[in-house]
């Protein structure tokens, strides 16, 4: 299992990275989490490379 982290000052900006991560057809997404402050917002992607899942 592994992690990814992102952030962007906007939620706009989040959404575009997650996305862009999320279109890679090697991953099976286990969790998501989301977080925000005064200065940005945060996600955590919790995943599994197809590899890994394939015993590769």
């Amino acid at each position: 299992m592994r992690i990814k982290t992102f952030y962007a000052i906007s939620d706009k900006g989040l959404d575009r990275k997650v996305n862009a991560f999320l279109d890679d057809a090697g991953i099976e997404v286990t969790d998501i989490q989301f977080g925000m402050n005064f200065f940005y917002f945060s996600a955590m992607v919790v995943y599994r490379d197809n590899q890994e899942i394939n015993g590769g």
